[in-house]
């Protein structure tokens, strides 16, 4: 008998094991967006761009901010803040002054065009469109301790979410925080306000033979602008949202989830900038670790 009770107990438990194994089979359908944060991240690099559509000088400088797009494919990502024109930004835009607060805090001079590659901008020559290229060299081989990845898939009907992970490869104590921006890819118009002024034409002011805008007309009716922020997304404006101190550490995690309106997704034209800067009150402290970019709709995991 106790054979036979010891033969039924080796069945049941022979078949339990089954069932378990059968139980953690992982459906590839079900597979998380986001993997778990990894050992290691690739440097990627953040322009952030003034300029204006009146600006007749600033079209040179979207023509090497291409140049560098195409240089650096899945590492160069740029974001572009008007000014003074149709298509400054509401969110980060002074009512009353017209200037734009990323500009007046980040940049000391204000002048068009300029940008900061990183954040890193300790003088003027560092905002010089010429410089844009060394600049972004001297970064490309850093090693980050952070990393971005983004799941901008879950649609809630009226609502998508965007949700942003942090990770962290090493410690990174002190004020770090995640800046967020809605970014049009393309905007193009017939609508004279969109109009790009081009002072390199043979038609402006200061006509230049050598340049490959100077066959262009000086007011360029149905203009590409590329790369446009639409808004802000973080709850703190342009000062970004703070990361605990307590996950940035070695193998930890941050995340957090923006909310817009699904009327605003288009997934051909519209996506997200995500990064995290090293924050500073003074405009030559910040510092730019690490930036991922996603259509929405879609989602991009670390690297």
């Amino acid at each position: 008998m106790k054979r036979i009770l010891l033969w039924l107990s080796f069945l049941s438990l022979l078949a339990s094991c089954h069932k378990n194994d059968i139980a953690v089979i992982n459906d590839p359908a079900k597979k998380p967006n986001v993997s778990p944060v990894p050992a290691g991240f690739i440097q990627k690099i953040l322009l952030e761009q003034f300029t204006s559509a009146n600006c007749g000088v600033c079209i040179a400088a979207d023509t090497l901010r291409d140049y560098l797009v195409a240089a650096y494919p899945d590492r160069f990502y740029p974001v572009v803040f008007h000014v003074n024109d149709i298509l400054a930004d509401t969110t980060t835009t002074n009512p009353l002054t017209g200037i734009n607060r990323v500009d007046s805090s980040l940049t000391p001079s204000g002048a068009d065009p300029s940008g900061m590659i990183t954040r890193q901008a300790a003088g003027l020559a560092d905002l010089s469109p010429a410089n844009w290229s060394s600049r972004t060299a001297a970064v490309y081989g850093y090693i980050p301790n952070c990393g971005v990845a983004i799941d901008a898939t879950i649609n809630r009907g009226i609502y998508q979410d965007v949700e942003v992970h942090v990770g962290f490869s090493g410690d990174m104590p002190g004020d770090y925080r995640l800046h967020v921006y809605l970014i049009r890819s393309i905007t193009q118009s017939s609508d004279s306000a969109y109009d790009q002024y081009n002072d390199f034409s043979m038609y402006g002011p200061s006509p230049d033979s050598t340049s490959s805008l100077y066959n262009l007309p000086y007011k360029i009716n149905r203009y590409k602008h590329k790369y446009a922020v639409v808004r802000v997304m973080t709850e703190h404006g342009i000062d970004g949202d703070p990361i605990p101190v307590s996950l940035a550490h070695s193998g930890g995690e941050y995340i957090k989830t923006y909310t817009l309106s699904a009327s605003l997704v288009d997934p051909q034209n519209l996506y997200v900038i995500a990064f995290v800067d090293k924050y500073a009150t003074t405009a030559d402290g910040h510092r730019m670790e690490n930036v991922q970019k996603v259509l929405l709709g879609e989602a991009k995991d670390w690297n």
